[in-house]
């Protein structure tokens, strides 16, 4: 809704969409497969995305807050700099070919003390790179999150690992 006149708000196709803590609702139904030039959660409070599909872009999250994404994806790269973002799976390939964050060859950027974490146990093919201002991998309680894909991380920057549940790596490490 508008912050000026309280009406809904139109979404039109390569609209730059971002979210804040301005928002009166935290939980973001897709409706209908939508297509922006990217999508931005910039937030210190609890975000979720649940419905249709976001097509094509980019998917940025900054800021101190959780952002859950509960739906499937077809989005051109995700950046974590910030906050942790839950994916309720991830692709890969050994039966998931799209999840929350898209499809196996689109990567996913951790940087500036962000973290990566699966809402269920699960498989990752995307290839992770670790950008500066390190990050991480949470998986917690009960979770276990097998990385298939490469991890890349420039000299310097580590990839940590927290929670109570399990990490295995079985992707190639390679310097960014």
């Amino acid at each position: 809704k508008s912050d000026e006149t309280g009406e809904a708000v139109r979404f039109v196709t390569g609209s730059n969409v971002t979210f804040d803590d301005n928002a009166n609702v935290f939980t973001v139904k897709v409706d209908g497969k939508v297509a922006p030039a990217s999508v931005t959660f910039n937030h210190t409070k609890a975000y979720t995305i649940t419905g249709d599909s976001i097509v094509g872009a980019s998917l940025v999250k900054t800021g101190a807050g959780n952002l859950t994404v509960n739906n499937l994806n077809r989005v051109s790269e995700t950046k974590i700099a910030g906050g942790t973002l839950y994916a309720a799976s991830l692709a890969n390939s050994v039966g998931t070919d799209c999840g929350s964050l898209g499809t196996i060859d689109k990567g996913i950027t951790i940087s500036g003390g962000g973290a990566l974490a699966l809402s269920a146990t699960g498989t990752s093919g995307h290839r992770i790179v670790v950008g500066s201002g390190n990050g991480s991998v949470n998986t917690p309680s009960g979770v276990t999150m097998t990385q298939t894909g490469a991890i890349a991380a420039s000299g310097g920057t580590l990839l940590t690992k927290t929670g109570t549940g399990t990490f295995k790596m079985q992707g190639a490490l390679y310097p960014a």
